[in-house]
Formats: structure tokens, sequence, C-alpha cells
């Protein structure tokens, strides 16, 4: 039984263009911080810093060549929050609502609470329907699991009467499943997030589903 639904923020709380030029912003932060294209260039050949999966990897590598991981992850909070988000659409209001009257709903996100702020502001989605929102540490925490264990423990459950809900395969689905947690794979259709948790007896969204 699903007792408690954790959501990731980006592209499942919304859908929108969002991180499409991910690896140019990426690009921009490294560059500002090392201040030498040519240096750049000698990671690229070196770790392949352009191919990184997690910007927690682009940090270490910032590491290894002397650069400041701290400084680096400042860089990050203060600038990730002025990318550009385009949403196409956003969660129903009425239906975080009624879901977090019927169980705790809490958010688990990557991105770093600035940005999170700032975003739940913009697009007028009412935090207070979440127990807590989180944010991964990239400094301390290994994946986004550090943060959805500590949902379990403060709701005094199992991992496996939590349900993640998550767009990411790697960040959100996997960590989730790797904890025994409950996951649904969500790929911008709101329609079947709804059946889902009609189906499994979470929440009536017959009302929310598109006629």
């Amino acid at each position: 039984m699903i007792k408690a639904v954790i959501f990731d923020f980006d592209d499942t709380l919304y859908v929108g263009s969002v991180w499409g030029n991910y690896r140019q912003y990426e690009k921009d932060l490294v560059l500002k911080l090392v201040k030498d294209e040519k240096i750049y260039d000698r990671m690229v050949e070196k770790y392949q810093i352009d191919k990184t999966d997690t910007i927690v990897q682009t940090m270490e590598i910032c590491k290894k060549e002397g650069f400041s991981r701290n400084k680096f992850f400042r860089m990050i909070k203060h600038s990730v929050y002025q990318h550009p988000v385009n949403p196409i659409q956003i969660v129903s209001d009425e239906f975080l609502r009624q879901l977090s009257q019927k169980l705790p709903i809490y958010v688990v996100s990557m991105s770093n609470q600035t940005y999170l702020k700032h975003y739940f502001k913009k697009f007028d989605i009412n935090r207070k329907y979440f127990r807590k929102i989180y944010s991964m540490h990239y400094l301390k925490d290994k994946d986004k699991s550090v943060k959805m264990l500590k949902v379990a423990k403060r709701e005094h459950l199992a991992t496996n009467e939590v349900l993640m809900v998550g767009d990411s395969l790697r960040h959100d689905i996997l960590a989730a499943q790797n904890i025994g947690m409950q996951t649904f794979y969500f790929q911008g259709d709101y329609d079947q997030l709804f059946k889902f948790l009609t189906e499994n007896n979470v929440l009536d969204c017959r009302e929310f589903m598109k006629k």
C-alpha cells in the first residue's frame, strides 16, 4: 500500500522545455570557474567533462584539476534559478490539494532551494501542500536516495510504502528502486499518472483526466 508520495520537481510537477541546453549551461559555468578555454579543452580530453552524467561529476573533475569545488557549488546555487524555464503544462492545483489531504506528499529535487523557491512561486505551485521540499546537497549527498530515505524515516514508513514519481530513470526511478521504494516513471502525460494513482487506490483522479 502506498502511504506517501514523493515528486521530483523539474519535468514532473510541470512539463516543459528546461534543460535542453544543459551542456552549454554547464560549459559556461566551468569556463567561468577556470577562466581559460585551453584548460577546459584539456579537461574535455582528459576526463570528457563535456559528457558527464551529473553536475556532481563535473564538480569532482574541477576539484581534481585544482579548482574549488565549493566555489563551483556557489556558482551553481546562484545561477541555476536564472535558467530559462518554459512550462507547457503545470500539474493541477486541485489534484495536489486533494492528494495532500489523502496522504503526505514531498518533493525531492536535484535543484537547490533558491531555484525551487523561485519556480514554485513563478508557476504558482502551492508549497503548503508538501510536508517538506528537499533539495539534493551536491557536496554531501551521493544521490537523491539520501533525501528519499529521509521521507520514509520522517513518516515512520517502510520504503516499500513510499512512491517516487519522477522523469529521470537514473536519478529518480533507479535511485528509489535501489532502496525498495515503489516508482512511477513520469514521461510528460499526467493522465497516465492519474490512472496509476486511481488504479492503486491512492486517489480517485478521474475528474482530472482528459475527457
